[in-house]
Order: structure tokens, then C-alpha cells, then sequence
């Protein structure tokens, strides 16, 4: 064992005893074998599920775009893509719901929850292998532990929404390009374009992965002339293998617009002219007919609401987007899970690899200015768009954890060798990782929004379905199995006005949220007809008749 005393007076010392005591647990605590390889990664796998099937089912309204996605999947299972591929979401997660229903034989909102907590799972096991490829097996295990109940990675993969399956694809992706980047192959090229291209075929930004590994791939043949071919040949492979299955979808889009694009959602581009960048489907002359059936995220207009500015197109504008980036990113990682990730960075400040850090840091930093991007020229960004790029960076939180767990076992003279071991450091950061979060992730979800849900219920079983219904939220009409009508705010034309022009038979909203909408409180017993009240978590929903 080697030894180096640096100027904090044995802290180098401790990193350097932390690698060796790390490689020599690495046949009997570390699961090197492959059976313990296998062993570990099902126990991470059987926590992951666990934990989010739980959180699943102690989730009581869907998540608002839920709905989309499965009127998508819908359309996909009668065999509607024309509609689907005219639609801005992109259509693997709503495939992949339609065929886990089809091959079950379940209902599509189990089936995509059920698409949600394997990519959740996925992300658990590649964030693993990722930080086992780039530095250890015993730090992989603490990432794994730490990704699998991270709260805001299970809130995002127990749920119907694609930010799971995205996440899974993406770690996956980066558990790939770790190998890939530190020794490039063919081999490697083509599994991380592939992972790459389905995590666009989720989300747009998916293929932004592809982007950054051609970088670091001409950088490392540009660094080390013996790299120089099997870089570029590899970064050829991705190339070719990310468009090969990138290409129906980008056909697609080609032929519903008119001119090549990556989505129909935000450009950057549009971002970085300063433009939201949204496309009004409907009214592209080439698809209001296939997706006139399809449900498109809307939301209401709101009195008084607060509204996401964009920032200035300015030098302070700029400070400003990046400053609300920053802190969405940062709450999304976790302060806690920050703090550790710079411990972490201060015990490798002397061991850090060029090669390691820009295969897990670049990524995360290309991202974020997309979300200062997005933030400059949408005025908005939230933490589910932010989390993905980051969880490989709880490498560096869990190297800062091992760090102090060691320091503590040698300030405490712990002389049982058990203490340092890597069982021993898992246990310690499961139980802390429990006790901290554990109560978070398996608490109740939407509560608040079940009278919502119930009046929805209600109005269905009294009414029939597909009836015309204005709510705050796509999904109270998703309840209500309606056609759903956001509320407008009544600041420009009188509410009645509106809401009778477009159809709506039934109002359902939060007796509190009267006021948000111009001219409903003051409707109440004239055109407005209070027919049902459903109570519950302290809230009023309402089931008003338009007349």
C-alpha cells in the first residue's frame, strides 16, 4: 500500500488508502465475479422496483401530461401513426405503453407506469455500471443505492410520464460511454448510438448525447495519437447507428413539416433566437385532420398567476437565465447530494483523470446550457428536465461519502477491519439514504387533487362520457373521459362568453380557485349551477352545469 501525505495533512493520504483498500475488497465485497456482479445488480434492481411501485401506488391523480401519452399509446395500439407521428411528443414512450399493455394484457395506465419504473430501474443499474467503469465496483454499489432512492428520480419513474424511460436510456448510454471513451471499439460505438437514438425517440434532447460523445471521442483520438483510429472509427459507428434508428422519426417529421427538423417541440434554434419555438400542430396544414383527436398540452389562463418571464436578450438577461437554471439543476441533484459531491472533489483534487471527469462532467455542462437556453428563450425549465444529466455526477457524492466514512472509522480507532469495509460503507449510506429520503419517497402523492379526480368520477358515471369539460388540468377531463377545454382567465372577453362558444357543458374546479378565473364566483346560481361537491384533504371540488 502506498502512502501520500499531501498539505491537509493526510488527506491525500486517505484517497490513496481508499483506492487501494477499494481494489482489495474487490473479490469479496465488491462483487467482481460475475455472481456477485449479478447478485448485486438484482438487489439494486429489486430496491428500485420496490421503492417505485410503491410510490406508484400512493400516487392518486397521473401527472398532467399523462393523458397525452396515453391517448398516444392509444392511437398507436388501433394503428394510428400518421396521427402519432404528426403529434410534438415523441412516440417511444407511448409505444413502449402500448406494448407492454398488449403483451400483458393490461390497461394502458398500468402498462405505462409499469414502462416508467423499468426505465427507472434502468437508470439505477447503468448510473452503477457507470461509476463501476470510471472508477471502482465498491463506488458503483453507492451509486446504485444512491440513484435508487434519490426522491426526485423516483417521483419521475413511478409515474405516467417519459422522464423515467429517458433517464434509463440516457444512464445506460453513459455507463456505455465511460468504456467507450477510455478505450473506443465498434463494438461500444454502436450499443451507445443506440442507446443514444432511443433516448430521442423519448425526448428531443436525447440526441444531444450522441453530440457530446463524437466530441469527446475527436478530443480523446486528438489528445493520443494511438487512440486516433479506434476514436474516430468508433465515433464513425455511433454516428451511423444513431441515425439508422433516428431516421423513420426524423422522415416523419420531414414530411409533416415540410423541411428537415429533430422535433416538433422546441428548437434551440428557437431558443437561441429568443422564441418559444412551440409548434402549434393543429394548425399545420399538413395534420389538423390526424391529430384533431389527439390531446395537446394546454394549460389555463390564470388571474393573478405568477408567469415565467424569459429573461432580457441582454448581458443581465443571460446572468439571469443562467442563475434560474443553476438553481433548478442544483434542486433537482439535491443540496445534500451536492455538498457530498464537493467533499468528493476535494478528496480526488490530486487523483482526478482528464479522461473519467469529461466523460461524466461535459455531458451534465452541455446540458445545463441547454437549460439556460431553454429558461433564455421559454422563460421556463423544471427539475424533471435537469435530473437525468446529473445522476451520473453522484459519483463524485459517493466517493465524498466513502472519504468521510473511512475518516470517521480512523478518528473513532475502529480497529475491526469490518468497519472500512464496502459492506459496511453500503450499509452506513442505505440507512442514512432510508431514514433521510425514505419517508419522502413513500409518501402520498396528489392527495390534494383526489376531490378533483372524484368529481371527475362522478360527472362520468352521471353523464356518459365525452362530454365537454373546463378545467384547470387535462387530466380532470382525462377522469371525466371528456373533451377537455382549459379555463381562460376572463380577462378579455367574458368567461360565459367563451366557454359557451367552445362547447363546455361541465366546469370542474378547486372551490379555492374560483377566483383565478374572472366571472366564476360571481356565476355561481346564475349560469353557473352547483350539481355536485366532492371534499377531502381539506379542498372543495366543484361540478358546475353551464347554462
Amino acid at each position: 500500500m502506498t502512502h501520500e501525505r499531501g498539505d491537509s495533512g493526510g488527506g491525500d493520504e486517505t484517497v490513496r488508502t481508499d483506492e487501494a483498500q477499494a481494489a482489495g475488497e474487490a473479490a469479496s465485497t465488491s462483487g467482481t465475479s460475475k455472481a456477485g456482479l449479478l447478485a448485486g445488480l438484482g438487489g439494486l434492481a429489486l430496491l428500485a422496483v420496490s421503492v417505485r411501485m410503491i410510490a406508484a401506488s400512493r400516487t392518486h391523480v397521473i401527472f398532467n401530461d399523462g393523458p397525452i401519452f396515453l391517448a398516444l399509446a392509444e392511437a398507436i395500439g388501433e394503428g394510428r401513426w400518421d396521427a402519432v407521428l404528426a403529434h410534438p411528443f415523441h412516440p417511444l414512450y407511448p409505444a413502449a405503453i402500448a406494448a407492454t399493455a398488449a403483451l400483458l394484457g393490461v390497461g394502458l395506465e398500468p402498462a405505462a407506469i409499469g414502462v416508467s419504473i423499468a426505465g427507472g430501474t434502468l437508470a439505477v443499474l447503468g448510473a452503477t455500471v457507470a461509476a463501476r467503469r470510471a472508477f471502482d465496483p465498491g463506488l458503483g454499489w453507492l451509486v446504485g443505492l444512491t440513484v435508487a432512492l434519490h426522491p426526485w428520480a423516483v417521483d419521475f419513474s413511478s409515474d405516467v410520464m417519459s422522464d423515467g424511460l429517458y433517464a434509463g436510456l440516457y444512464l445506460a448510454g453513459i455507463a456505455v460511454l465511460v468504456g467507450l471513451v477510455r478505450r473506443p471499439t465498434i463494438g461500444q460505438g454502436l450499443a451507445f448510438g443506440t442507446c443514444s437514438a432511443l433516448a430521442y425517440l423519448v425526448r428531443p434532447e436525447g440526441v444531444g448525447l450522441a453530440i457530446v460523445a463524437v466530441l469527446l471521442l475527436v478530443a480523446r483520438g486528438a489528445g493520443d495519437r494511438s487512440m486516433r483510429r479506434p476514436a474516430w472509427l468508433a465515433g464513425f459507428t455511433l454516428v451511423v447507428a444513431t441515425a439508422v434508428l433516428m431516421a423513420p422519426l426524423l422522415g416523419a417529421l420531414a414530411e409533416t413539416r415540410g423541411r428537415f427538423t429533430l422535433t416538433q417541440k422546441k428548437s434551440v434554434a428557437a431558443l437561441v433566437a429568443g422564441t418559444s419555438g412551440a409548434v402549434d400542430v393543429a394548425s399545420d396544414s399538413a395534420s389538423p385532420a390526424v391529430v384533431a383527436a389527439l390531446p395537446l398540452p394546454r394549460s389555463s389562463e390564470r388571474v393573478g398567476a405568477p408567469i415565467e418571464t424569459r429573461p432580457a436578450r441582454d448581458v443581465a438577461g443571460a446572468f439571469e437565465a443562467l442563475s434560474r437554471a443553476l438553481r433548478t439543476a442544483l434542486a433537482s441533484f439535491r443540496y445534500e447530494v451536492a455538498v457530498f459531491a464537493c467533499i468528493g472533489l476535494v478528496a480526488l483534487r490530486r487523483r482526478l483523470d482528464p479522461v473519467r471527469e469529461a466523460t461524466l462532467v461535459v455531458p451534465a455542462i452541455a446540458y445545463c446550457a441547454v437549460l439556460v437556453l431553454l429558461v433564455w428563450g421559454a422563460g421556463y425549465v423544471a427539475r424533471r428536465h435537469a435530473l437525468a444529466p446529473l445522476l451520473p455526477l453522484t459519483a463524485y457524492a459517493a466517493f465524498g461519502w466513502r472519504a468521510l466514512h473511512r475518516r470517521l472509522v480512523d478518528r473513532l480507532s475502529l480497529g475491526h477491519p469490518f468497519a472500512k469495509s464496502g459492506l459496511a460503507i453500503s450499509l452506513g449510506l442505505l440507512v442514512v439514504l432510508a431514514g433521510v429520503w425514505g419517508p419522502r419517497d413513500l409518501r402520498d402523492r396528489r392527495i390534494d387533487r383526489v376531490p378533483l379526480r372524484r368529481a371527475a368520477e362522478w360527472l362520468v358515471d352521471r353523464e356518459g362520457e365525452g362530454r365537454t369539460i373546463a378545467a384547470q388540468k387535462l387530466r380532470v377531463a382525462y377522469y371525466a373521459t371528456g373533451r377537455f377545454v382549459p379555463l381562460p382567465s376572463g380577462n378579455g372577453s367574458p368567461i360565459r362568453e367563451t366557454l359557451l362558444a367552445q362547447g363546455v357543458e361541465w366546469v370542474v374546479i378547486d372551490e379555492a380557485r374560483l377566483d383565478q378565473h374572472r366571472g366564476l364566483t360571481e356565476g355561481l346560481g346564475d349560469w353557473l349551477q352547483i350539481t355536485h361537491v366532492e371534499s377531502g384533504s381539506g379542498r372543495r371540488a366543484l361540478v358546475l352545469g353551464v347554462r
